[in-house]
């Protein structure tokens, strides 16, 4: 979570978690997207990927992210990330404040 919020306080190795957990989230999102759209899974399989690409976008560290790992992806999936509309942050903060508390403790 540290990687969405304050990347730029994690250490290298920290980041270098975070960037691998990232890739393999949107792998599996890719996923779920190429099969929604070939017919192959039910809508609700590609729609929960969709509702957590628009949390992840709503996040500060997110954009950095995606501008450096996107090439790992197939075109039409960029593309389709890119039309997913962010959810607002605050809707989401609270969530993050409360995980940073708890990690804190």
């Amino acid at each position: 979570r540290q990687g969405l919020v304050a990347p730029d306080s994690m250490s290298p190795e920290d980041l270098l978690h975070f960037h691998i957990l990232m890739l393999e989230e949107f792998r599996i999102a890719q996923s779920a997207f190429l099969l929604h759209k070939r017919n192959l899974a039910e809508h609700g399989f590609w729609s929960h990927e969709q509702h957590m690409i628009s949390t992840y976008k709503a996040t500060p560290g997110f954009p950095a992210w995606w501008e450096r790992s996107q090439a790992f992806y197939a075109a039409e999936f960029v593309q389709e990330v890119e039309l997913i509309e962010p959810v607002p942050y605050s809707d989401i903060a609270c969530f993050f404040e409360k995980s940073n508390e708890v990690s804190n403790e």
